[in-house]
């Protein structure tokens, strides 16, 4: 198998089945394969027209093209920790979206209502949510 081929199928089937993370082996014929939601590591390197796939916590295996996306699929699932048994990894990667102009938003709502909503009249900020008025990312940003 072409080292093009091989990336190409480890990466597809490995993110269609929970793998957040497909990084090259320090040889580069192989990946790594893991994620934020799974303790297992997985290490899959090519052996002829195979994909041979060494899990943390499970026997080796030596899968065909066909096969891939439900090993890795299975092994997403139960490749972890025995009980009683501390996990591998302690740390994970994560990448976190944030609001950031969210504020903005909600003082224009303040304002434009005198700091009460429009239906009930209720004035405490506690109770207020500007995303009542509309999605947030949907809405246009009032003018402060």
């Amino acid at each position: 198998m072409n080292p093009i081929s091989f990336d190409t199928y480890i990466r597809r089937d490995a993110y269609r089945n929970g793998w957040d993370n497909c990084e090259p082996d320090a040889e580069g014929a192989g990946r790594w394969l893991s994620s934020t939601a799974h303790e297992g590591l997985l290490h899959v390197f090519p052996e002829g027209d195979l994909f041979v796939i060494v899990p943390t916590y499970q026997p080796i295996c030596r899968v065909s093209l066909a096969e891939l996306a439900n090993t890795l699929r299975e092994l997403f699932q139960t490749d972890t920790a025995p009980k009683g048994e501390p996990p591998l990894r302690t740390e994970r990667q994560q990448i976190v979206t944030t609001r950031t102009a969210q504020h903005r938003y909600r003082s224009g709502l303040e304002k434009l209502w005198g700091g009460k909503c429009p239906l009930t009249g209720v004035g405490v900020p506690a109770l207020l949510r500007a995303s009542h008025a509309k999605p947030w990312k949907t809405a246009q940003m009032l003018s402060a």
